[in-house]
């Protein structure tokens, strides 16, 4: 199927397997038939639901809230991986803020999500054309995340953390999202925010579209959602 031309400054969508070739403009993406979404920092601003979350399991361990430097980083690990790194300075805690952690509940952190606004309308224009996946580095809130915000419907598949041995920046998420709609790496794009989701795409050689970052190596840098109509 082809899609309407596009006037962004892109490059080339790298062949499967190879390295991504200099920057020039692109008509289409002909091979395209699954878009790919990271869930935090493109679908959700979820920076001051993550503040509040971590400085949960910080405060119940009677330790100061993280600095501000620390937003970035729990933005785009895991949640094993953000309370080890927000608990690197005191290793002694660790044991307690991993038990605290399968224990607390997210939910009462969602009201500090904020959703992009053409989320929806942007996934509903997609899905008369292409499948559509979440691929995130979430675990237990993700599948809960969704169904707050009536996004279930509008993926067709969806791999968290818990599906996954190796989280983002391995490839494995990604790849595991091409094995279940039985596509190629040529086939999909995938949109993210973070050199995570730079570095996992690289890894599985899948065209990359840059949401607010225009310090990550992709395809294309976009800064609204409803930009993909034109794109796509």
């Amino acid at each position: 199927m082809l899609r309407g031309e596009s006037t962004f400054q892109m490059a080339l969508p790298h062949s499967c397997g190879g390295a991504r070739s200099e920057p020039r403009k692109v008509t289409m993406w002909n091979d395209v038939q699954a878009i790919l979404f990271d869930c935090d920092g493109v679908m959700f601003d979820s920076r001051e639901a993550n503040r509040h979350y971590y400085n949960s399991i910080l405060n119940h361990l009677g330790l100061p809230d993280m600095q501000e430097e620390d937003i970035g980083p729990v933005h785009m690990l895991t949640a094993w991986d953000s309370v080890k790194y927000i608990m690197r300075d005191h290793p002694e805690c660790l044991p307690a803020a991993m038990k605290y952690l399968k224990s607390v509940d997210y939910t009462p952190f969602l009201k500090f999500m904020t959703i992009e606004p053409d989320l929806k309308e942007v996934l509903r224009y997609l899905r008369e054309r292409y499948r559509t996946a979440v691929v995130s580095n979430r675990s237990t809130t993700l599948a809960g995340l969704l169904k707050l915000y009536g996004l279930e419907e509008l993926f067709d598949v969806v791999v968290s953390a818990l599906d996954v041995s190796r989280p983002k920046p391995d490839p494995e998420a990604l790849n595991k999202a091409l094995e279940l709609f039985r596509l190629t790496n040529c086939q999909a794009v995938y949109i993210g925010d973070s050199v995570i989701d730079e570095q996992a795409s690289m890894q599985a050689s899948i065209s990359l579209i840059a949401f607010r970052n225009p310090e990550l190596e992709a395809e294309a840098h976009i800064e609204s959602l409803s930009e993909l109509k034109k794109l796509l």
